[in-house]
């Protein structure tokens, strides 16, 4: 769960970054562990989810992206944003 704190107490919202070819989408979509996303990004291997309110996120990976890769430690990256209304601060994970 990404967490953040602001000091005059402003509520805070969480978004992921996109970009032209992987852009951010919004909605209400439920993953198998219970949790409801409303924005995610998908990239070549899987999609990025999260929360808005909550700071919930999760990462699914596609089916074919998987069945293609050699067997072994992956990585990946997803740039997280969180916001007062007046400020943004951005993180990749």
């Amino acid at each position: 769960q990404l967490s953040a704190t602001d000091l005059e107490g402003d509520t805070l919202t969480y978004s992921i970054a996109g970009s032209q070819s992987s852009p951010v989408q919004s909605g209400s979509v439920t993953l198998s562990n219970g949790v409801t996303y409303d924005t995610w990004s998908t990239g070549p291997g899987g999609t990025s989810y999260v929360n808005s309110q909550t700071g919930h996120y999760a990462y699914v990976f596609d089916a074919a992206f998987l069945n293609g890769v050699p067997a072994g430690p992956m990585q990946g990256t997803s740039t997280f944003t969180v916001s007062d209304g007046n400020r943004t601060v951005d993180q990749q994970l």
